[in-house]
C-alpha cells in the first residue's frame, strides 16, 4: 500500500504535501510545530488536516505492520493460500485483518478443540451439510465411544455443535456481515445489578426481559418491557417519533400561557448533562385547575419536568398513561399483564410502516 497516496486521496490535498508533513514528522516534529513554522515546507494544510494526517499515518503504518505479521505467522504455519493472501493484503482495516487471521491464531485448548480431539470434526461436518437421510441421532450413535470419551449420543451432538460454533465464529465473512448489521441495527441495553427493588428484578419473568424507554423514579404509569431487539431499537428510535401520552399535576393554576408555551416547544438547559434545547411542539390540553395532558414525540431525560421548571412550574405528580396505541387502562402500581394480539400487531406495523418510509420529524 503506498501509505502517503492513500491519505493524499482521503484529505483531497496534493501529494506533495503529505509527504513533506510525513518527512516533517518523521524528523520528530510535533503537530502544532509543524502547522506552526514549516508552513513553507507544507504549503497551505491546517492544524486539523495535520492531525488527521498523522493519526491516519499512524493507523495504516501499524496496519501494514499487522499485515507482515500475519502473513509471516500463517505462512510459517503451511497454510497461507493466494487468495487469503490478497484477501490480508487488499484488507483496510485492522478488524478485517484480524477477523482474516482469526482461524490460524494459536487458540488455547477449546470445547471445539476438545471435540475435535474426540473425532466429532466429521459428525460437525455432516450437520452443517444438512443433507443426512438418518436422523441426528442415529449418525451420532456411530461417534459414541468410551475409549474417546464420549459417553452419549447428547455429548456427540453437543461436541459437534461447539466444533460448528467455533468454525462460524472464525469465518471473517460472518463476522463483518454481523458487525455491519449490529452497528445499523443494534441495541444497547443495560441494568444495573446493584440497583436494589428495580423493575426487572421485582416483575421477576421467566425470561430476562429489558424496559422500552424510561419511567423517573419520581414518576409511575406505562412502561413496556420485552426481549425483542428489533422492536425496541424501532421504538426507540427519536426520528420514528413515536407518542407518549402523560397527564400530569403541577404546584399552581395552568394557565392558557402556560399551555400556549409548553405546546410550542420550551427552551431547556442543564449543563451537568449537557442539555440545551428546544423541545418539539406537542400537544397540550388543560384537564383541570392544576393538571393538563401532553404527548410528546421525543425523550429528553426528565423533559416533562425540565419544561415546566422553565416556565416556573413544579410537577407533582407524573403520569404516563399511553405508549404509541398501548393504553396503562385500569392497570394499578405494581400490576402486570402481557400485551395483545391486536397491540403487538400495530406495534410492529407502525414501527416497520416508519421504518420503511424514513420517517423523521427531528427537524420540526
Amino acid at each position: 500500500m503506498d501509505i502517503n497516496q492513500k491519505i493524499t486521496e482521503e484529505l483531497g490535498v496534493k501529494k506533495w504535501q503529505v509527504d513533506a508533513a510525513v518527512k516533517l514528522i518523521d524528523e520528530g516534529n510535533t503537530i502544532p510545530f509543524i502547522a506552526r513554522y514549516r508552513k513553507e515546507a507544507h504549503g497551505t494544510l491546517d492544524d486539523e488536516q495535520l492531525r488527521k494526517l498523522y493519526e491516519r499515518l499512524t493507523y495504516l503504518r501499524n496496519l501494514e505492520e499487522k499485515k507482515e505479521q500475519v502473513l509471516a505467522s500463517i505462512e510459517e504455519q503451511g497454510k497461507l493460500t493466494p487468495e487469503l493472501k490478497a484477501q490480508i493484503v487488499a484488507a483496510e482495516t485492522q478488524v478485517l485483518v484480524d477477523d482474516l487471521y482469526r482461524p490460524y491464531r494459536p487458540k488455547r485448548r477449546t470445547r471445539a478443540t476438545i471435540a475435535k480431539e474426540k473425532g466429532l470434526e466429521s459428525l460437525a461436518v455432516l450437520i452443517s451439510l444438512q443433507n443426512s437421510k438418518e436422523p441426528l441421532e442415529k449418525e451420532a450413535e456411530k461417534y459414541v465411544s468410551e475409549e474417546k470419551g464420549v459417553k452419549n449420543v447428547q455429548e456427540a451432538i453437543d461436541g459437534a455443535k461447539d466444533i460448528l460454533a467455533e468454525n462460524i465464529s472464525d469465518e471473517a465473512d460472518y463476522r463483518k456481515r454481523i458487525r455491519d448489521l449490529t452497528f445499523k441495527k443494534g441495541t444497547l441495553v443495560s441494568a444495573a445489578k446493584d440497583e436494589k427493588d428495580n423493575i426487572v428484578d421485582y416483575i421477576h419473568y421467566p425470561k430476562r426481559i429489558y424496559p422500552v424507554g424510561r419511567l423517573d423514579k419520581d414518576s409511575e404509569g406505562l412502561l413496556i418491557m420485552t426481549n425483542d431487539g428489533d422492536l425496541i431499537n424501532g421504538m426507540m428510535r427519536a426520528r420514528y417519533a413515536h407518542e407518549k401520552e402523560y397527564k400530569v399535576r403541577v404546584n399552581k393554576e395552568v394557565t392558557p400561557e402556560f399551555i400556549e408555551k409548553m405546546s410550542r416547544g420550551v427552551h431547556i438547559r442543564d449543563k451537568e448533562k449537557n442539555l440545551d434545547a428546544v423541545t418539539r411542539p406537542c400537544t397540550v390540553k388543560k384537564t383541570g385547575k392544576y393538571t393538563f395532558s401532553i404527548i410528546l414525540t421525543q425523550g429528553l431525560n426528565r423533559q416533562i419536568r425540565r419544561m415546566c421548571e422553565a416556565l416556573g412550574y413544579k410537577v407533582d405528580v407524573l403520569k404516563r398513561i399511553r405508549i404509541m396505541n398501548v393504553e396503562l387502562g385500569d392497570l394499578k402500581p405494581g400490576q402486570v399483564r402481557e400485551l395483545t394480539e391486536q397491540e403487538l400487531k400495530e406495534l410492529y406495523g407502525t414501527v416497520k410502516e416508519r421504518e420503511n418510509a424514513g420517517i423523521s420529524r427531528t427537524s420540526e
